[in-house]
């Protein structure tokens, strides 16, 4: 029971912090491209969906790198700096240091975790993106050239 709470509260105050990241983005986006300045609510629309847009795409693609690292994608570039680094120390042999590839991605296999706050937050922010895309073009009236 105790440990259930803990991993619980630790995924929560990644949730947190990762929303938390993406709205200081998001807000600083925001204070520089002038929003309380806005001239009306359609350019503040607009400047609210880019500055979701931001924090969303962001955060959704360090995800999915995430998940492309636990499938193994970078494998063989990490194999091959470890090497490098063998062989600047000269080759001097320790109990840790897996003699081949196969051995390394055997033991990097389970170490490897998807940081799903980072895809789920993401995706978040670009929902909110959206909503305010959607908002942006309801109020937007194109003007009548006559």
């Amino acid at each position: 029971m105790q440990m259930q709470e803990r991993t619980t509260k630790g995924v929560l105050i990644k949730y947190i912090i990762t929303a938390a990241a993406g709205l200081a983005v998001a807000v600083v986006y925001s204070l520089i491209k002038g929003l309380f300045s806005a001239e009306d609510i359609v350019s503040a629309f607009r400047i609210l969906s880019d500055a979701f847009t931001l924090p969303g795409i962001l955060l959704l693609c360090f995800g999915l790198l995430t998940f492309i690292n636990k499938e193994g994608m970078f494998d063989g570039l990490a194999y091959s700096f470890k090497s490098m680094r063998r062989v600047r120390r000269n080759f001097r042999a320790d109990d840790k240091t897996p003699k081949t590839y196969y051995d390394y991605k055997q033991s990097v296999k389970s170490k490897r975790h998807v940081a799903w706050h980072l895809l789920f937050v993401g995706a978040g922010y670009l929902l909110l993106a959206i909503v305010f895309i959607v908002l942006h073009s309801i109020y937007y009236v194109e003007p009548i050239i006559e």
